[in-house]
């Protein structure tokens, strides 16, 4: 499937697939420690499924989601899936070509989007994004590990600590549907 452009097989089975993964996504944006005050940028929100969980959490205090994607396909995808939030605005584009508020985000959430990054470009990636935190904001992040189709925790680590942020809780885990990922929420002092 390709990042910028997938196809409507793919919006279908992809949306499809990750909808059945719901509860997971639900139980890991729960256990965020998010007050739902928060205003929180999604990097790579694809079909949506973690965005319906954080808007929805979101809404309950007046936080604010702004879900980017590289795809407009995914982008139309999610914005008329989530239409019934008015927290959350929609981005298409290349993090590192759209011009931001440096310092405007209490959060950056990234699930299963960093890996697919290439290697040469994902510090550079990174450190966009931690300079969108605000003093005290935290990126939250969740990567699979597998050899081929994956990130080292040792790795996304590195990435962190180069760009300024401090490991809070990191920790690798294991789901029959997941596989073995990394969970890491990361603090910008």
């Amino acid at each position: 499937m390709g990042l910028e452009n997938p196809g409507a097989f793919d919006v279908v089975t992809h949306t499809l697939f990750f909808r059945l993964l719901g509860p997971i996504y639900k139980k890991y944006t729960r256990s965020l420690g998010l007050q739902g005050n928060e205003k929180i940028l999604e990097f790579g929100c694809g079909s949506g499924e973690a965005s319906h969980y954080l808007a929805a959490l979101l809404l309950k205090a007046g936080g604010h989601l702004t879900c980017l994607d590289i795809s407009e396909t995914w982008i139309k995808a999610v914005k008329k899936r989530l239409k019934k939030y008015p927290n959350i605005d929609f981005l298409t584009g290349d993090i590192l070509k759209l011009a931001f508020d440096q310092a405007s985000y209490d959060g950056v959430f990234i699930h299963y989007v960093l890996h697919d990054i290439d290697p040469g470009l994902r510090l550079q990636v990174t450190r966009s994004l931690a300079a969108l935190l605000k003093k005290g904001g935290k990126i939250f992040i969740r990567e699979p590990n597998k050899a081929g189709h994956g990130i080292s925790p040792d790795e996304i680590k590195k990435l962190m600590s180069e760009c300024g942020l401090i490991e809070i809780r990191g920790i690798t885990e294991k789901n029959l549907f997941l596989g073995t990922f990394f969970t890491g929420i990361f603090n910008k002092p």
